[in-house]
């Protein structure tokens, strides 16, 4: 059975974001933390394979995302809610709303 590691960010009062890995399996109140990385001198030719520093599993992948967007970040492609497409899908939306008004609701008489 493969390790379960935990990737957590939070703020960094450097700014950006710190990130913390480290092993889920205790002994006692010991965690077992990563090391800084720290870049090796050989080289590695463009095109060649790189091997990662960490693998995690989706579900860490998910809280390793659920700390960043915690901490204030955003996906840079989310926030794209001004496009055309997207413009246009909130107008039908909202006049499906008031169509479903219309019929739900007893009309008003003048008084």
């Amino acid at each position: 059975m493969p390790t379960k590691i935990r990737a957590q960010a939070n703020q960094s009062p450097e700014g950006g974001v710190a990130i913390f890995i480290f092993n889920q399996e205790r002994k006692g109140d010991v965690l077992f933390g990563a090391k800084p990385i720290i870049f090796g001198k050989e080289a590695v030719k463009v095109g060649d394979k790189i091997p990662h520093a960490a693998h995690l599993a989706n579900d860490e992948a998910q809280g390793l995302f659920d700390d960043l967007w915690s901490a204030g970040f955003r996906p840079a492609q989310a926030d794209d809610t001004t496009s055309p497409e997207v413009l246009r899908a909130k107008d039908d939306h909202i006049a499906d709303l008031r169509e479903l008004l219309h019929k739900c609701l007893p009309s008003r008489q003048n008084n």
